[in-house]
């Protein structure tokens, strides 16, 4: 059972993030908890966890309890690894060993695996996780996907009692998300089992929650189950897809071609790849976690060289390329330091680049690395938007949105669209598909297939296992 009673926490005492919250999830039950991305959610999970206290110097004020611990206190916060699994946002921050065999051999040792048993183990759990051909490769190779598949695999390693999912969903491919449904329905069949979840996307496991939270700059409320399921309605994805098909227009001038490519390492993992990019045009990629997408836009980007065949941009374009992990572009302490800097090396008007984030005026003085993941991403965004002038390459864009960020990128790509800015997505995201590109390009057995977009969506939801 967790129950939460935060008065306020925060990184600075002068600064809380999160104030009023009260959340209980009890016993055998599956919590949800919705807000929009920057109304404090992780700030919460690591603040019911004891880690904002004890691992990043923040405070809380308030009385947590996780079963009979209280992680607020230093004893039972160093119980805790053993009864809970915290699959956390960024897997990044869960890898810590050079390879996933590694990892997984390592995380099973320290529970108390001889080794023989631990390499068994190990080589059994990476195959479930889809990971079986990649037990070797360097962690920093993984795609963003695999790195997350690989840190849930080691949350529930040990069989934790408490499971705490933060953005479960997000980079992840078909196979993924079924996998997680899988793990929360095991989970919620078990009587001594109590799994909390923070989600943006709850059309995944709306068939799933006992009781629902929403966490707000003022406090938290409950949600009544009946509206959550309206609201994750796959027929609204079907519908919006289907609308915004009807509303695509024409496009401009060639600005982006590939002809005969591919790419990859010792070994082609794309072929033969003919792809054309129109002014105000937005092409999206699709396919397994580990498949090439992000390989694709960092060899368009000129980060990799192709194997074969050549990548041609059209006179005076420009392409910039925005990775998975925002904070790899963010370089200065605050906020407001970021943009004016942008602003002195693209010459941009920062006035400009403020107008485009609407939370601007309550973090300005944060520290980039602060910000909530989807709010973290949004201004990877902007700061991509005052350097590019002609091809955006967004390497999963919409991890960590809330449909009201959503919709903001949405409309942001929309405007950039008019002014002649074209944009490469690699997604995972139905909404991205259904409402924002204008085609789709799918990676099959090594190849880049066009699809119908509005197909992929129903594709999508109904391959996951989610209830039509």
């Amino acid at each position: 059972m967790i129950t939460a009673k935060i008065a306020e926490a925060g990184f600075s005492e002068d600064k809380p993030i999160i104030k009023n919250i009260f959340v209980e999830s009890p016993r055998a039950s599956v919590t949800l908890l919705l807000g929009e991305s920057g109304s404090g959610k992780t700030t919460f999970l690591l603040s019911l966890t004891g880690v904002l206290k004890f691992l990043l110097n923040g405070y809380i004020n308030g009385v947590v309890r996780i079963d009979d611990l209280n992680p607020l206190e230093m004893n039972d916060y160093l119980k805790l690894p053993s009864k809970i699994g915290f699959i956390m946002q960024d897997p990044e921050k869960q890898l810590v060993m050079p390879t996933p065999f590694d990892e997984t051999v390592f995380t099973l040792q320290m529970k108390g695996y001889s080794e023989e048993e631990a390499v068994k183990r190990a080589r059994e759990l990476l195959e479930k996780a889809g990971l079986s051909n990649k037990i070797n490769l360097h962690v920093e190779n993984l795609s963003g996907g695999e790195k997350r598949k690989l840190s849930i695999l080691l949350s529930i390693i040990h069989q934790p009692q408490i499971l705490i999912l933060d953005e479960p969903s997000a980079s992840l491919d078909v196979e993924g998300i079924r996998m997680v449904r899988e793990i929360i329905r095991e989970y919620k069949e078990r009587e001594d089992i109590t799994v909390l979840i923070a989600e943006h996307k709850p059309v995944f496991y709306a068939d799933l929650i006992d009781n629902a939270f929403i966490i707000e700059k003022t406090g938290s409320k409950p949600v009544a189950l009946e509206t959550l399921y309206k609201s994750s309605a796959v027929d609204v994805a079907r519908h919006q897809c289907a609308e915004e098909s009807e509303n695509n227009g024409s496009f401009g001038d060639l600005v982006l071609e590939t002809s005969g490519l591919d790419i990859g390492f010792d070994k082609p993992m794309i072929r033969n790849i003919n792809l054309t990019v129109r002014r105000g045009e937005v092409l999206g990629i699709l396919g397994p976690n580990g498949s090439g997408k992000t390989t694709l836009l960092k060899t368009i980007a000129g980060f990799y060289r192709p194997l074969t065949g050549e990548v041609r941009v059209g006179e005076g374009g420009r392409v910039f390329y925005v990775p998975q992990n925002p904070d790899l572009l963010f370089l200065f302490k605050t906020v407001e330091k970021e943009l004016k800097e942008t602003s002195k090396k693209t010459s941009f008007p920062v006035d400009e680049l403020v107008e485009l984030i609407p939370w601007y005026p309550s973090v300005r003085g944060f520290n980039p690395h602060w910000l909530s993941h989807g709010q973290r991403r949004w201004l990877s965004i902007v700061i991509a938007y005052a350097y590019s002038r002609g091809v955006i390459l967004l390497d999963e864009p919409s991890t960590g949105l809330d449909y009201v960020r959503f919709n903001h990128l949405k409309r942001l790509i929309s405007s950039l669209k008019k002014k002649g800015v074209s944009f490469l997505i690699s997604t995972h995201d139905p909404r991205v598909v259904g409402e924002i590109v204008d085609k789709v390009y799918v990676i099959d057995s090594g190849r880049l297939i066009e699809v119908d977009k509005c197909r992929v969506v129903e594709e999508y939801y109904s391959r996951t296992g989610v209830p039509a």
